[in-house]
């Protein structure tokens, strides 16, 4: 579906009126102009760069998945994960993306998921990633049986393992071998229905979240926003 052009490429998923989720600092984050009800401030820096956003923040969000489209642009490959009521967006050389791309085989694609990020230190290690749940239950890894890698993902060789650029050259790898995975699933998009919002809201626990997603849609621009409002920070 074409959209509004960022950096020469085109947005997937404009026109819908979705908001767009990214995962920040352990949270789904949608950002908003200052002064929307709930927003929370952000400051951020980045290269040297700096400033300020206002952010609707969600602790996870639920949704059976219409959609997944790669996008390629100059801040390089992104993900968009079209759900029934925004698009959750994953930068594909990210650890939220990994853990969902390695997780999302595991489900039953016309079941909900629900995207839960995470971002915590555990014994002076930071641990990223998304929890990807279906009916209660976490996802495991599909490319990882405990003891091996599996399902055709690349396998690291120990013996190039010491070597400068190795692991940035293997974790490139599995990069574009997860894209190529999530470019071969199917998707059935369910048959839309006239029905209210709050409704819809009821049916999957999102009452409040539902309200939102409505009134941001009533003021939200037709196209939505370019990549470069989505990746300010």
């Amino acid at each position: 579906m074409p959209g509004k052009k960022a950096g020469g490429y085109e947005m997937p998923f404009t026109g819908t009126g979705k908001p767009y989720l990214k995962a920040v600092e352990g949270k789904l984050r949608h950002t908003v102009e200052e002064g929307t009800p709930k927003a929370k401030k952000r400051n951020w820096e980045v290269n040297g760069k700096s400033g300020v956003l206002w952010e609707l923040v969600y602790d996870n969000w639920s949704g059976v998945i219409h959609d997944i489209e790669i996008q390629t642009s100059h801040f390089g490959d992104t993900c968009f994960v079209e759900l029934w009521d925004a698009i959750i967006v994953l930068k594909t050389n990210s650890k939220y993306f990994s853990s969902f791309a390695k997780r999302v085989k595991n489900g039953d694609l016309k079941e909900t998921f629900t995207f839960h990020p995470y971002d915590f230190e555990v014994d002076g290690k930071q641990k990223i990633g998304i929890s990807l749940q279906q009916g209660g239950n976490k996802l495991n890894d599909y490319y990882y049986n405990g003891e091996e890698n599996v399902n055709g993902i690349p396998v690291p060789d120990q013996d190039k393992a010491d070597k400068k650029g190795y692991w940035k050259m293997y974790f490139g790898e599995v990069e574009e071998f997860l894209i190529s995975e999530l470019k071969g699933m199917k998707f059935e998009k369910p048959e839309v229905k006239e029905v209210a919002y709050e409704e819809l809201g009821k049916e999957i626990g999102q009452t409040e979240i539902a309200k939102e997603v409505e009134s941001l849609k009533e003021s939200s621009e037709p196209k939505g926003p370019g990549l470069d409002e989505i990746f300010k920070s």
